[in-house]
């Protein structure tokens, strides 16, 4: 399914996210995680964003107000947490790209593009 191939389409991942809650699927706190990066709106009741929404949410906003360097170094532990959604790893190469650090950024998305 497309939409679930594109994270960054919060409004698109928030319906996606109800469709699979009204399913009881597993992968809807992923969905509601992706839109909660750009809404901020969080999750329904019932449900737990996974661990990684709250700092990727947090790296976003960093980047919209234009802190590129606080965007890098907060979005480093993303890379060390558990995901099936390739979001919190785009964050970070997001926050690199924009930080100028573009000799970091490049292995890594040719790493991501590999595993995702």
């Amino acid at each position: 399914m497309a939409t679930a191939r594109d994270p960054e389409d919060f409004r698109a991942q928030r319906l996606y996210g109800e469709v699979l809650r009204r399913t009881q699927s597993p992968l809807a706190a992923e969905a509601f995680a992706a839109a909660h990066l750009g809404d901020g709106l969080g999750a329904p009741a019932g449900l737990t964003l996974p661990p990684w929404a709250e700092l990727a949410r947090a790296v976003h906003l960093a980047e919209r107000v234009g802190d590129a360097a606080g965007a890098q170094r907060d979005s480093a532990p993303l890379l060390a947490m558990e995901t099936t959604s390739p979001l919190p790893s785009l964050v970070h190469l997001c926050a690199l790209w924009h930080a100028g650090q573009l000799d970091l950024a490049h292995p890594l998305a040719e790493g991501f593009s590999q595993r995702w």
